[in-house]
């Protein structure tokens, strides 16, 4: 499956979409996942961009702002191991 299929199965609000995950959408994320600030000061996008070289990913647009990045990892055949990195969202 890949990031465009995505849209076609799922019954999406309006002003989201999935796209296929580039780096910079990971640096634009406010991220306060305590599992992802333990990485340090590494760039985010740099290290997603190896997950995403062995695997699917994807990036969650809402109104064309990136809100979070998710994929798997090919560990051996017929074993994967998802990743799953979410922006900090508060209500208004």
């Amino acid at each position: 499956m890949k990031a465009l299929d995505f849209n076609f199965f799922l019954n999406l609000p309006p002003g989201i979409v999935f796209v296929p995950f580039l780096p910079e959408h990971a640096r634009t994320l406010k991220v306060e996942q305590a599992e992802v600030l333990a990485f340090g000061p590494a760039d985010l996008g740099e290290l997603l961009r190896y997950q995403a070289a062995n695997g699917l990913a994807v990036t969650v647009l809402r109104h064309g702002k990136p809100i979070a990045v998710f994929g798997t990892v090919n560990i051996w055949d017929g074993v994967e191991e998802a990743w799953f990195v979410t922006e900090e969202m508060r209500r208004q």
